[in-house]
């Protein structure tokens, strides 16, 4: 399952401004920033809007969405498909209808997050693999207790590394690019406002490529 693609990196892009559109029907807004030349989906109070034009370089034009017409805008974020490995990429977990092959860094990054969210004893073959960081997350979930969720997560972490590498060392098969290196948590903080942990995990592969990839569990 890891060689088919369900992990999308994408990297969210600057904004400058966000201006509404005078006099337009749906509501629209005109967004300025340096560079929208590979925007993949645009998000508006975490909603996905429903289309957006991209007029030039550093402009685009992007629909609300219609249960946000009456709502102020809190939230605005635009990504692209152009994966940079820095600390604005995040990862989306996606089932598309036309799945494609990953490989490479990429694979690398897809297999450790599977691995990280995966239950131990949910695989036959391998049934002691697996972080199970949602199910220890929860064990830890106090609004009083950020501290140990973020220490569980750490923990989780720490826990695949070891189990990803032992399961990659006898397979010739991989490319330097899609074997672990090393694993460092970057940051790890429970919103309490969300209910949700925010993290930031950087991947080294063996052969020296990096990347930063933002979590929400």
């Amino acid at each position: 399952m890891a060689d088919i693609q369900v992990t999308y990196l994408r990297d969210v892009l600057p904004v400058d401004s966000a201006d509404e559109v005078p006099n337009v029907v749906p509501r629209t807004l005109d967004i300025r920033g340096p560079n929208f030349r590979n925007v993949v989906k645009v998000e508006i109070n975490e909603e996905e809007v429903p289309s957006f034009v991209v007029v030039a370089k550093n402009r685009m034009l992007v629909q609300v969405p219609e249960s946000q017409e009456k709502e102020l805008i809190r939230t605005l974020a635009v990504m692209s498909s152009d994966f940079t490995k820095t600390k604005s990429s995040q990862v989306k977990f996606e089932f598309t209808n036309n799945p494609q092959k990953v490989d490479g860094l990429k694979k690398l990054i897809q297999v450790f997050l599977l691995y990280l969210l995966r239950s131990p004893g949910t695989d036959a073959w391998y049934p002691k693999s697996g972080g199970g960081v949602q199910k220890l997350i929860g064990a830890h979930f106090s609004r009083s207790n950020a501290g140990g969720v973020s220490a569980a997560f750490t923990t989780a972490v720490s826990r695949v590394r070891t189990q990803v590498i032992s399961l990659q060392a006898s397979n010739t098969r991989l490319a330097a690019s899609e074997k672990l290196g090393s694993v460092t948590v970057l940051s790890a903080i429970f919103n309490a406002q969300q209910t949700a942990l925010l993290a930031r995990v950087e991947l080294i592969s063996q052969s020296g490529q990096r990347a930063i990839v933002g979590l929400e569990l």
